[in-house]
């Protein structure tokens, strides 16, 4: 059977292709271009109804390992896209240098670099509310060797059922077919590529399984260990369907909402688990959370379950470049480093209280005007602005002119005006207390974060409104002067309605709004 008609049937009977956009990943190799010329003609065919996919792209990306030679695969792959109307994507980095900041090895940030370059591409088309997969080139011998390699490095039932033909967006139309099937269609239908000498490089691990210990195999065997793996393959990939499927079922009964309606699960549910579940829950919630499982392997899954064996909280592990796992009041999740050191205030859900936080310097400090400065400003304007344009934020203070139009949110904060002079909005710092309005004494604000179970890696990114070390509030979550809600605001009131001298009569109520800006 001709390669073309082959793919035809495999792409149709695994309904491979099924989507808005299918963005091919393209190198300018054989196996690459033997796939983009496959995919073009499928496009061309004259579909009489239910056409597998609108639009044929391509992402091109440049690893910079091969500077001689990248600009003349990224032409020759361009080019291609130019003359038959292809949309053509490229971008590119310096994954050596990559590797060496990262200490990854460079095949293993090739891969991750241009993996986050396809999601990117994916998920831009996806914001448009397009359905994407993305079309890898990898074939029968690529499996056999990953599958190999995965077997040295102790992985499980995953590793060897390694390349699956689909996985989430992940889609490989030649996993079935093999080298010399691919060389032949280019040759018949003449497609121009190039050829990638590091391929005969030694110094890689997969080239030396590729061109050193899978031709001694097959010398021993008689059998080509491709054939011989990929059927090993398929009978595997029956048990880990079935294993995925319990999986899953499992993570929907103990998955949680963490910070930020971040996903989690239950920790102590989750380490309770059969071993089997527990490595395969583990990785659904890490692909739901970044979209792959680049460089999640046994040894990280280890170190994770190691972490929750402890029995402590609060506690954070680095994962892989900027990923972490975190564990806080039994709900174990993964986060990226970026997510939380974005500069800019914002709101953040955290155990279903929205608190205010912002990664900048412990320095910044927003204080509060003079009761007598706040008093001008007031008179004359009608309200008073402060803004500190380092910290990206404002305070907004006016006085409630009627009660009953109030409105409560976590942002907004009530009460006198001589209790508003010289407060500081600033991050925590140490020795700072906490008396709680309607509570019993004081406690240091990190024991009382603790107590409300704030995550660790949020507690110094607060902002908290403060005289000098006494905390006054801590929007979105707690208040020790003043009040924040209709409840609150009874008990506010209340120690002035019996007063013989009808303070209450005389009492001014000003609202302090915070208002973070928007960037």
């Amino acid at each position: 059977m001709e390669l073309y008609d082959a793919f035809t049937q495999v792409v149709k009977e695994h309904d491979l292709l099924s989507c808005h956009v299918l963005l091919a990943a393209v190198s300018g190799g054989p196996d690459s271009m033997c796939l983009l010329d496959l995919l073009f003609r499928f496009s061309q065919e004259d579909f009489a109804s239910n056409r597998p996919f609108d639009t044929l792209a391509v992402a091109h990306f440049d690893h910079q390992i091969r500077k001689d030679s990248s600009a003349l695969e990224s032409r020759l792959v361009r080019q291609y896209c130019e003359s038959r109307g292809i949309l053509f994507f490229t971008d590119s980095q310096d994954v050596p240098a990559i590797a060496a900041q990262s200490g990854m090895g460079i095949e293993h940030a090739a891969r991750d670099a241009r993996h986050r370059f396809f999601e990117r591409l994916a998920m831009d088309f996806e914001a448009s509310g397009k359905s994407v997969r993305i079309a890898l080139a990898h074939h029968r011998q690529d499996r056999a060797e990953t599958m190999m390699m995965n077997i040295f490095r102790g992985s499980g039932l995953d590793g060897l059922c390694a390349m699956s033909i689909r996985r989430g967006r992940l889609v490989r139309p030649l996993i079935f077919t093999g080298k010399e099937e691919i060389m032949r269609y280019l040759s018949d239908h003449c497609i121009t590529f190039s050829v990638d000498e590091t391929n005969m490089d030694l110094k890689f691990t997969r080239n030396r399984w590729r061109n050193v210990v899978f031709p001694a195999i097959e010398e021993i065997s008689n059998k080509p260990p491709d054939l011989a793996l990929a059927q090993l393959a398929e009978h595997l990939e029956v048990d880990q369907n079935y294993l995925d499927g319990a999986a899953e079922s499992i993570f929907r009964e103990i998955s949680k909402t963490a910070i930020d309606h971040i996903l989690g699960v239950s920790c102590s549910k989750w380490i309770g688990l059969h071993p089997a579940m527990v490595s395969r829950v583990l990785r659904i919630l890490y692909e739901k959370t970044f979209g792959d499982l680049v460089d999640f392997g046994s040894n990280r899954v280890s170190e994770i379950v190691n972490m929750a064996r402890s029995g402590q909280s609060n506690l954070r592990l680095s994962v892989s470049g900027q990923r972490e796992a975190h564990i806080d009041d039994d709900t174990l999740y993964f986060l990226n480093h970026d997510e939380r050191t974005t500069v800019a205030p914002r709101t953040m859900n955290v155990n279903g209280k929205n608190l205010l936080v912002a990664n900048q310097a412990e320095s910044l400090v927003l204080v509060l005007d003079c009761l007598d400065d706040l008093n001008a400003s007031l008179s004359k304007y009608g309200r008073c602005v402060i803004r500190n344009p380092q910290m990206l934020i404002s305070v907004h203070i006016r006085r409630v002119e009627n009660m009953d139009c109030v409105v409560y949110n976590s942002l907004t904060w009530f009460g006198t005006l001589e209790s508003l002079s010289g407060l500081a909005l600033r991050h925590p710092r140490s020795g700072d207390r906490f008396s709680r309005a309607g509570g019993a004494g004081s406690k240091l604000l990190r024991r009382f974060l603790t107590d409300m179970k704030v995550p660790s890696h949020i507690r110094d990114s607060l902002l908290i409104l403060c005289s000098d070390s006494e905390v006054i509030w801590i929007p979105g979550l707690a208040h020790a002067r003043g009040f924040v809600d209709a409840v609150s605001c009874e008990r506010f009131m209340t120690q002035f309605r019996d007063r013989e001298d009808k303070s209450l009569l005389k009492l001014e109520i000003y609202e302090l709004r915070i208002i973070p800006d928007e960037v």
